[in-house]
């Protein structure tokens, strides 16, 4: 069991990188920081879910969620 209430895993393969996975991933960061939610919240990159296609990919567990074409906005 994590000790956050949600774990988010960001994709940062090839293809989500190249659609600017990492502005995402920096701005969740931020914005996860700026609403004091970084202790509840564990955010980590992950090498590629295998849906990069149609990337940039969250994935939110425990609720097994996935996000798919996210933008920084």
């Amino acid at each position: 069991m994590y000790w956050t209430e949600r774990h988010i895993l960001a994709c940062t393969g090839n293809h989500c990188n190249q659609k600017g996975a990492a502005n995402v991933i920096n701005r969740l960061r931020f914005e996860l920081m700026r609403r004091k939610m970084n202790d509840r919240i564990m955010l980590n990159t992950c090498g590629t879910i295998d849906l990069c296609d149609i990337g940039p990919n969250l994935v939110i567990y425990p609720d097994n969620i996935v996000y798919s074409n996210i933008t920084e906005n």
